[in-house]
């Protein structure tokens, strides 16, 4: 599933891992991301509560999941802790794409307080933008993510347990 992530991404925005949780929240501290991918399932907390930690200080920034766990409670609690999206997997890399520019402009609207006035308003340059990616990953994976990542223009921060 993170090849497929970062395939869909890597052309488009500069991604920063975090392995789990506690790295996703110290990277935010360190670095001004406009989306944050998260999965629901990590080792040291899980998605649900890094979300949750990430809205007691930050209200603007797009949370968007994606994750494995497609059953209606899932989902629901996903919004109820503060989440803006919820990707069940698999997924379309089209909707990936959609979703995080979509959540861009959203984040866009918010932080200039114009309320958005169409669905189809032209996306800004996607250079201005940060995401943070949040997913549990093998070593091997950990080695070839931080490559793919070193590599993008863009920042992207994701998180996951696939």
């Amino acid at each position: 599933d993170l090849q497929m992530v970062m395939a869909c991404i890597k052309n488009d925005y500069q991604v920063i891992a975090a392995t789990n949780g506690r790295e996703a929240l110290e990277l935010l501290q360190t670095t001004k991301a406009e989306v944050v991918l998260l999965d629901v399932t990590m080792p040291d907390m899980s998605g649900y509560e890094v979300c949750s930690k990430i809205r007691e200080t930050n209200t603007h920034i797009q949370i968007i999941f994606l994750s494995a766990n497609d059953g209606l409670n899932e989902i629901l609690k996903g919004y109820d802790v503060g989440g803006n999206d919820y990707i069940t997997k698999p997924f379309s890399p089209e909707i990936l794409l959609n979703k995080i520019s979509k959540s861009i402009c959203n984040r866009s609207w918010a932080s200039s307080n114009v309320p958005a006035m169409s669905s189809f308003a032209p996306v800004p340059p996607k250079a201005n933008f940060t995401l943070i990616c949040c997913f549990l990953l093998l070593s091997a994976s950990n080695t070839r993510f931080e490559r793919i990542a070193s590599s993008v223009e863009y920042k992207l921060v994701i998180g996951s347990s696939s």
